[in-house]
């Protein structure tokens, strides 16, 4: 579950940035990547990582945090 959590905060920041490119513009509310950025950042960090944290100990939660930085390189290519 945290593995996709942070696999959805990548897309969710990778939209946001795709936003800012393509729909640079429109004013912040009629672009529909960014609010599907905003929704898959917002999901990720109110649902999934509360029950991963309730469910999971820190010390195996922390190390698949990282997991942002090599979805973001391996997704980069496709911005």
């Amino acid at each position: 579950m945290a593995f996709f959590g942070q696999l959805l905060a990548t897309m969710g920041l990778l939209l946001l940035k795709r936003a800012s490119v393509v729909e640079a513009d429109l004013p912040f509310y009629k672009r529909r990547l960014f609010w599907l950025g905003v929704s898959c950042v917002v999901l990720n960090s109110a649902a999934i990582d509360a029950v991963v944290f309730a469910l999971a100990p820190l010390s195996l939660v922390a190390p698949v945090a990282s997991m942002t930085v090599v979805f973001s390189n391996f997704f980069a290519g496709s911005i």
